[in-house]
């Protein structure tokens, strides 16, 4: 067809325009519309996230609609076991961000965490935040105010398990004021700033580093911004001025040929409040202060200023200051069976579920009752009934009227119990005190149980903030469909100046358990001392300052465990505990053999079987003592001590009319006395720590594998005193000596010395090469072939009347 004329030609092309227009039109994408509200979720610890410890969330709400009236709901990946929802009310007015705080336990693996903006059942908006999920065993350090990329000698430590430590930068502006918080981190570094901290922030700071936290302050020109601005118990040193000073001494360090490359400013220390350790030319480089089961180590350099930051050796003395040992806190490293690790509620939270159930002061009907209630069974039904059917000379009736009596007679038993028990609100408390040593502070964790099977739901309302976390829903068992989100069973709601926690669902017959931290001042104190007597005897020395009775207490070492029984308050009693130099013991805990009648059963018959108190306290040892750290935390000797009084410092339920029953046990590590002018230990009392390994199988607390091509480094830390003679022992179990190769490090040669052991232990007699200005051994053991199992390493001293060390 051909088209004449220039008419049609032109809309021939006007056409074929529009239609190109119209196509590109369609084909621009829709401008996206924006969300009339967002939710912004992050972390104030970086994205981290440690198992056993609290992640504080700091949610930002965008408001560009309407007012909002509702509430912030957490939702955790892990909805299968965990059903609690943590809340906090939100109201956010049109055209306002409002931000909001939230502290959320972490008990299992947390990859993500959900935040939703709810009003009544619609989700108006939610955000997501990722996390980097961190066991118990890795150790976080954190940087105040700092960004932690300065501290390269702190990222270079290499741990016995392969790793390194975890850096996190804290703000100052999100300081917790709760030393729980805290627990997330085992080190905390202050450096060269003011920590510009309130009343809350120091008592946390201070809680913290009772606890087992290791405060690091940094020395050198910028001493004067951190030390005058800590609470008065955290200042380990005070400090004269500064000067320039040569570091060359510090070569010593194992690895090094060579101190710092130029001069260091230092902090010169006029008074210590600690152990002066690494000293150069009298100048003591590190003062480190012992405060309860934690330390203040002050460092009198800049570790983030050169020339330390960027040498070798920084790294090395930080690693051995931190992670290794050269702190009495290391002293009672134990390889035993017997470890304290863990956090009730978020270690082994099923034990602490069972425990609740499990009331001893609820008993079942005694023996003489049943039998009452049976007697006048058969009568009603033997005698009374035979005699009133021959009366009216209906004796047949007898095959109706005995079961129907029977029928009745149970009828009436059961519905008379079930009213008795359905109008019962039950609720056991079991206290867990962690008492710091020679000092008041002590930790409250406060597990709580409720059984409420006559209302659906049950409120308790505390004053101010709690730090609640609950437990597993044990023995609820539901259906649960990935992806969907399941209706809680606990709802935990921050408020200001208020706790509330609800419990739901009380009708499914189950006892709704949550844990409470919380921090106390006992008034009085419990001080347990290790010393020995005799030169042999090693005597644990308990004094009961304290207003609680403890009944059938426990001291638990590595070696054995004896039972205290009663002890009042004002009183004091001395107990000699097992020592042994052997191989360690096997079997089950040692708690569970205190508490287990029936454990190496001597007696004729079959064992008994626990009662239930003995049950009760065998599961919660269960849950406090479990152990999740690796074979280089070890543990020191305990006392744990019973009592049925509520503590001061834990939750107390408002709830008056309830039934309420306590478990409280008392946790107290014993403290080393020696005599310094004499000192005689025995094996298995300093025990060395693991530093580094290569190739080895981790066992039980304390427990290595040795395999084919593996090494192990340990160090021993000697405490002060004067002895005549120093041995090694190495506890193992199998293998043939004859194919292991055992060292000392030589600190004149910084080489590893062969040594050969006879029977499990060698005097280390040059301690000129072998022991180190900080009192110090390292032991090295490599296997080439075959395998064993190691209990772990110590050193006893002897002394006849002093002895030049």
């Amino acid at each position: 067809m051909v088209f004449k004329g220039k008419g049609t030609a032109a809309l021939v092309l006007a056409g074929l325009l529009i239609f190109l227009l119209a196509a590109g039109a369609a084909a621009e994408p829709e401008e996206k519309k924006e969300e009339p509200v967002t939710v912004k979720v992050e972390s104030a610890y970086g994205y981290h996230a440690k198992q056993g410890a609290w992640v504080p969330l700091r949610i930002e709400v965008a408001n560009k609609g309407p007012d909002i009236r509702g509430k912030l709901r957490v939702v955790y990946g892990n909805r299968e076991q965990y059903l609690v929802d943590y809340i906090t009310e939100a109201v956010v007015a049109k055209g306002t961000t409002k931000k909001f705080n939230l502290d959320i336990p972490v008990n299992d693996y947390m990859g993500s965490l959900k935040v939703e903006l709810v009003s009544g059942s619609k989700v108006l908006a939610s955000g997501r935040i990722n996390m980097n999920f961190h066991r118990t065993d890795q150790p976080i350090v954190g940087i105040l105010d700092r960004p932690f990329d300065e501290f390269r000698a702190l990222a270079g430590i290499r741990l016995p398990n392969g790793t390194s430590p975890t850096m996190v930068t804290l703000k100052k502006e999100d300081f917790p004021e709760k030393g729980e918080m805290l627990s997330f981190f085992d080190v905390l570094v202050i450096n060269d700033i003011n920590p510009e901290l309130n009343k809350e922030q120091g008592e946390a700071l201070l809680h913290w580093v009772n606890r087992g936290g290791i405060l690091v302050i940094g020395g050198g020109a910028g001493w004067h911004k951190v030390l005058p601005n800590l609470p008065e118990e955290l200042r380990a040193a005070e400090v004269s001025t500064v000067d320039t000073r040569n570091l060359g001494g510090l070569a010593g360090l194992p690895g090094q040929t060579a101190g710092p490359a130029g001069d260091v400013r230092v902090a010169l220390v006029s008074k210590a409040y600690g152990s002066s350790l690494y000293t150069q030319a009298g100048i003591p480089l590190v003062v480190e202060k012992v405060l309860g089961s934690g330390k203040v180590d002050f460092l009198a350099f800049d570790p983030a200023m050169e020339p330390m930051a960027g040498w070798s050796g920084t790294g090395v003395l930080l690693q051995d200051l931190l992670f290794t040992g050269n702190t009495s806190l290391k002293l009672l490293s134990s390889p035993g069976s017997a470890v304290f690790k863990g956090m009730p509620g978020s270690r082994n939270p099923w034990a602490l579920t069972e425990a609740l159930n499990t009331i001893p002061a609820m008993k079942l009907p005694s023996l003489k009752g049943i039998a009452a209630i049976l007697g006048v069974y058969i009568l009603v039904v033997g005698v009374i009934s035979y005699l009133v059917l021959k009366k009216f000379d209906k004796r047949e009736w007898a095959w109706f009227a005995a079961p129907a009596l029977a029928v009745l007679f149970v009828a009436v038993i059961y519905t008379a119990s079930f009213r008795e028990r359905l109008s019962d609100v039950v609720t056991h408390q079991i206290n867990v005190v962690d008492v710091n040593p020679n000092n008041t502070l002590a930790q409250v964790t406060t597990t709580t149980g409720v059984f409420a099977p006559s209302q659906n739901r049950y409120e308790i309302e505390l004053e101010g903030r709690h730090m609640v976390n609950a437990l597993p829903t044990f023995g609820d068992v539901r259906s649960y469909v990935p992806g969907q989100h399941q209706e809680a069973r606990i709802i935990v709601e921050e408020g200001q100046g208020r706790t509330r926690i609800e419990l739901l669902d009380m009708q499914a017959w189950l006892m709704r358990g949550f844990t409470t931290l919380g921090e106390t001042s006992l008034k009085g104190t419990i001080t347990g001392e290790l010393t020995v007597k005799d030169k042999k005897k090693w005597v644990a020395v308990i004094q009961n300052n304290t207003e609680y009775e403890f009944t059938d207490g426990l001291v638990l070492s590595s070696f054995g465990y004896k039972k205290t029984g009663v002890l009042k308050p004002g009183d004091r009693m001395e107990i000699e505990i097992p020592v042994n130099s052997g191989t360690g013991l096997g079997g089950p805990p040692l708690y569970y053999q205190a508490y287990n009648p029936g454990f190496n059963w001597q007696g004729v018959g079959r064992p008994p079987r626990p009662n239930q108190k003995d049950m009760l306290r065998n599961q919660v040892l269960e849950a406090v003592m479990n152990y999740e750290g690796g074979p280089n935390t070890g543990n020191q000797p305990l006392f744990l001590a019973w009592s049925e009084q509520p503590v001061q410092g834990a939750l107390k339920l408002p709830d008056r009319s309830a039934k309420q029953f306590f478990t409280t046990l008392f946790k107290v590590s014993l403290t080393l006395k020696i005599d310094k002018d004499n000192m005689n230990i025995p094996p298995g009392i300093i025990n060395g720590i693991l530093t580094d390994s290569n190739n080895i199988g981790f066992g039980p607390p304390g427990v290595i594998f040795m395999q084919p091509n593996s090494e192990a480094f340990y160090q021993i830390d000697i405490p002060e005193g004067k002895f005549d003679k120093l041995n090694l022992h190495l506890m193992a179990q199998g293998g043939n000596p004859g194919l292991w190769e055992t060292a000392l490090y030589n600190w004149k040669t910084k080489a590893w010395d062969e040594v050969k052991f006879k029977t499990g232990d060698i005097e280390i007699k040059d301690r000129d090469l072998y022991v180190n200005q900080n009192r110090q051994v390292r032991f090295r053991l490599k296997v080439n072939q075959g395998g064993f199992e190691v209990q772990g390493v110590s050193i006893s001293t002897s002394s006849e009347g002093g002895g030049g060390q």
